[in-house]
């Protein structure tokens, strides 16, 4: 259950960084555009990074003799 909260939080801050990405893009402030975009995108991968070591981890208990 907690995975699924997870998926569901990264799914909406990509929503939100698209939809603050699209209307500084519209309002002219491109340099912005890209830093939420640029920033957005860091933070979901920090989230995953997170599951990715965890996965790492199961997969080295698995294998030790």
């Amino acid at each position: 259950m907690d995975q699924m909260i997870e998926l569901l939080k990264i799914g909406g801050l990509s929503m939100a960084v698209m939809f603050m990405s699209m209307i500084l893009k519209q309002a002219g402030k491109d340099s912005y555009a890209n830093m939420v975009s640029l920033g957005g995108t860091a933070l979901i991968l920090i989230i995953i990074a997170n599951y990715i070591l965890q996965l790492f981890e199961v997969v080295e208990t698995m294998f030790m003799f």
